[in-house]
């Protein structure tokens, strides 16, 4: 849910930007460091932007990058603190939905009934 609404933000965002470079189409001076450059407005704000985006980006790829390799190392660490002590995680059971969880509880009940009765002596 939270991409699509990251998604439909920026698609409006866009939108916004197109209409306002669409907009600003006369020609503007603009001064580097070594001179100065005649360049359409709209060339400049989609340039900018296009250039914000990428820098966006390259952190959260850069982001992403280092989460990735400190899960890899505390996912080592735990690895090597089971092995020195020797804990293994207890299995949990997945939930399950609608009629098949009520039908998985009666066959559990069913099955439980069953071995109760089988390990139980018999009275004759």
């Amino acid at each position: 849910m939270k991409i699509q609404w990251s998604l439909i933000l920026a698609l409006v965002f866009a939108l916004i930007t197109a209409v306002f470079a669409v907009i600003n189409v006369d020609p503007v001076q603009v001064n580097l460091l070594f001179g100065s450059v005649s360049l359409p407005l709209i060339l400049l704000i989609l340039g900018s932007t296009l250039l914000g985006g990428i820098i966006v980006g390259a952190f959260g790829i850069y982001r992403g990058y280092r989460l990735q390799r400190e899960v890899k190392g505390l996912h080592a660490k735990l690895v090597h603190i089971q092995e020195a002590t020797g804990y293994v995680f207890p299995e949990t059971e997945k939930p399950e939905r609608g009629k098949k969880k009520a039908a998985s509880h009666e066959a559990e009940a069913e099955t439980e009934a069953e071995s109760a009765e089988e390990e139980s002596p018999t009275q004759s």
